[in-house]
């Protein structure tokens, strides 16, 4: 009876050891919310001293490079999909795609990631501590951002034509290097501040008409991206006018925003 008492006592201690070596999902998720939360913290008590970080852009860094590097910003999303967990031992793998955006501290501008990731995590001394990321730029789909980028052009000159302040300002991410420059038929040029798009002055808005924009040409590199066209203006009275324009974008927690402009009018024959 002793016996089969002590093989039970053994057994259930051998499933707790191996219930707290298992790896699972929601230990990841946990670790990095507090990566988000406390990310200095995070660093000096759940990596290894030997930790190594691979970024999507090439960049390698030790454990004492990244600590300084990522004290240059504040997180402000941080979200991990299509997780699969591989384990070995004391040894886990995790791949996934890491979508994440940052507060950068020099200039307060905010930059935004989407990438395929794998985090490696080894079990020492009874604790998960990660080892290793490495991250690539994730595939997008073209047509989709293409789309994407459209559709908030398309909204901007819709809401500029209705008044629509609230709107129109919400396709607009004005940086400190944004401009807007307006070349006009006699050949000067009026230099705008991007915040204009925020607070436009009172009756410059809404004074109805309609904007149709053809011939889009697009072209994305990563999160920043510019886009040309042409754009037709018909005014409430029938008067049609003519600019080819170019936006200047970049996707922000996730959206396209508009962070420059140029407009070019265009003489009438």
């Amino acid at each position: 009876m002793k016996k089969l008492i002590t093989t039970l006592l053994f057994s259930a201690f051998s499933l707790l050891a191996f219930a707290q070596s298992t790896f699972t999902e929601k230990m990841f998720n946990d670790m990095m919310g507090r990566y988000q939360k406390e990310t200095t913290l995070f660093l000096k008590t759940e990596t290894s001293p030997n930790f190594i970080f691979l970024g999507s852009d090439g960049q390698t860094m030790n454990y004492e490079q990244f600590l300084a590097f990522v004290q240059g910003g504040t997180f402000i999303t941080n979200e991990f999909t299509n997780l699969k967990i591989r384990q070995f031992d004391n040894t886990a793998i995790v791949t996934g795609i890491w979508s994440h955006s940052h507060q950068l501290k020099h200039d307060n501008s905010i930059v935004s990631y989407k990438e395929s990731v794998t985090e490696t995590f080894a079990q020492q001394n009874g604790k998960w501590l990660l080892v290793s990321h490495q991250g690539t730029v994730a595939p997008t789909v073209k047509a989709d951002e293409e789309a994407a980028i459209k559709a908030v052009i398309e909204k901007e000159t819709a809401t500029w034509r209705a008044g629509d302040i609230k709107d129109h300002a919400d396709c607009w991410q004005p940086q400190p290097y944004s401009r807007i420059l307006i070349a006009m038929t006699d050949g000067s040029t009026l230099d705008v501040a991007a915040a204009f798009m925020l607070n436009p002055t009172p009756g410059i808005m809404g004074n109805g008409g309609v904007s149709v924009n053809t011939n889009y040409r697009i072209s994305i590199n990563g999160n920043t991206a510019w886009s040309s066209h042409d754009q037709e203006t018909t005014e409430k009275d029938g008067t049609k006018s003519n600019t080819l324009e170019i936006r200047m974008l970049e996707k922000i927690n996730g959206a396209w925003k508009i962070v420059g402009e140029s407009v070019h009018q265009v003489k009438s024959k």
